[in-house]
C-alpha cells in the first residue's frame, strides 16, 4: 500500500519581510489540485487576486509536491510554480514567469495553513489608505453572523491589524456591514456604499469611501 500523503486542500497564508502577502485557496482531488492565488505587494498598490474566486491555479500532485500553472489578474498567463509541503508549512517556488501581460507573484514564499471554517466567505476592499479583508465565518458574505474576521493593511507602511467582530443588520435583518472593536476604538465596515469608519468614542478617526476588489 502506498504511503498516505498530506493534502494541499485548504487556505494557506504567508507574509514576508517586506509585508507582501500571499494567499492560496486550494482543493485537492486525488492527484489534481485547483484553486486561487492572491498576492498583495507594494504597500497594497498591487493586488493580483482572482476575480470572484474564479480558479486561476491548476496542477498535479506527486510525493507531496504540486506542480501548478497560474494566471495573473493583470493579463499574464501560464506561469508555473511548485508547491512543496514541509510539515505544516507550504513553500511556493516560481519556476516560470507568466507571459503575455503584466503579473505580480513572488519567486519564493513560505505559507502556513489557516484554520478557516467550511463555507466561510471573504471579500476584499480598498480605501485611499487601507486594504481590507473581511471574512464571514458563518457562510455567505451577507449572512448575519457573530463571527466575522477583519484584516486591515495600512498601505503607507504595511502595518496590519486583525480583529474579530460581527455583522450589522437593519430593521429587516439585512446585513449592512460589520463592526469590530479594538479596546475603545470601533472599526465599522459599510457594505453599500462601501466604506471604512473608525471611531474612538464620539471622535471620528477615519472616514473613507472604499471600493470592492472582488
Amino acid at each position: 500500500m502506498a504511503p498516505q500523503t498530506a493534502s494541499f486542500s485548504g487556505t494557506w497564508q504567508g507574509k514576508d519581510n517586506n509585508a507582501s502577502t500571499l494567499s492560496l485557496k486550494l482543493t485537492q482531488m486525488g492527484s489534481k489540485v485547483t484553486g486561487t492565488y492572491c498576492y498583495i505587494t507594494q504597500g497594497g498598490n498591487r493586488i493580483d487576486c482572482a476575480d470572484d474566486d474564479k480558479p486561476n491555479v491548476l496542477g498535479s500532485v506527486k510525493n507531496n509536491v504540486a506542480t501548478i500553472s497560474f494566471d495573473s489578474n493583470f493579463g499574464a498567463v501560464n506561469g508555473q510554480a511548485t508547491l512543496k509541503l514541509e510539515g505544516s508549512a507550504l513553500r511556493w517556488t516560481m519556476t516560470r514567469t507568466p507571459v503575455n501581460g503584466e503579473y505580480y507573484a513572488p519567486e519564493h514564499f513560505d505559507l502556513s495553513k489557516e484554520d478557516v471554517p467550511a463555507g466561510a466567505t471573504t471579500r476584499l476592499l480598498q480605501t485611499a489608505k487601507f486594504t481590507l479583508f473581511v471574512r464571514n465565518n458563518c457562510g455567505a458574505f451577507l449572512k448575519p453572523c457573530e463571527d466575522v474576521l477583519y484584516n486591515g493593511v495600512r498601505n503607507s507602511d504595511n502595518t496590519t491589524i486583525s480583529l474579530k467582530g460581527k455583522t450589522l443588520q437593519d430593521s429587516a435583518n439585512n446585513v449592512t456591514g460589520a463592526e469590530f472593536h479594538n479596546g475603545n476604538i470601533i472599526y465599522r465596515v459599510d457594505y453599500q456604499p462601501p466604506g471604512l469608519v473608525v471611531m474612538q468614542g464620539t471622535k471620528v478617526l477615519v472616514n473613507q469611501p472604499a471600493k470592492w476588489l472582488n
